[in-house]
């Protein structure tokens, strides 16, 4: 089923890597409880674009959890592929990106391996904010709208 969420992102970064720590609420279409979202995640780039490959790539991995009374544990491991476009006289910047993504999902003595293809585009509109829309495809589908402030 369907359903909408609202989540807040807290993210540190050094170098190649960061880290982020997420929170939020989902509630479900229907007559479904909504569910506590907890979740972190791990960010580490493993490929910057060459002449021969022009994308970079991060190896993405994270855990989380939603609650409603009931438990779900659900782990994500996907490699984040893009590259900034900067169009000349422009001050707006586009990342343009595909994330492949597989999902261990467990819970109420069940679990289950899940696949979704992220499709999307980050837009640097100033040095301190950005626009995210993205989109998934597969076992796992919706779409995701964010606003990013930069500090």
């Amino acid at each position: 089923g369907g359903g909408t969420a609202f989540e807040g992102v807290y993210r540190i970064a050094s170098g190649k890597f960061d880290l982020g720590f997420r929170g939020g609420l989902f509630d479900p279409d229907g007559a479904g409880n909504s569910e506590l979202l907890v979740g972190a995640e791990a960010r580490s780039r493993v490929v910057t674009h060459t002449e021969n490959f022009p994308l970079d790539g991060a190896l993405i991995l994270g855990f989380g959890g939603a609650f409603d009374g009931g438990s779900l544990l659900i782990v994500p491991v996907g490699l984040s592929l893009g590259r900034r476009i900067e169009p000349k006289d422009s001050k707006i910047s586009i990342v343009p990106y595909v994330q492949p993504t597989g999902f261990l999902v467990a819970g109420n003595g069940n679990s289950d391996f899940r696949f979704a293809l992220g499709l999307g585009g980050a837009f640097r509109l100033s040095s301190r904010f950005d626009a995210r829309v993205s989109a998934g495809l597969g076992d796992l589908e919706g779409v995701s709208l964010s606003a990013v402030w930069v500090h």
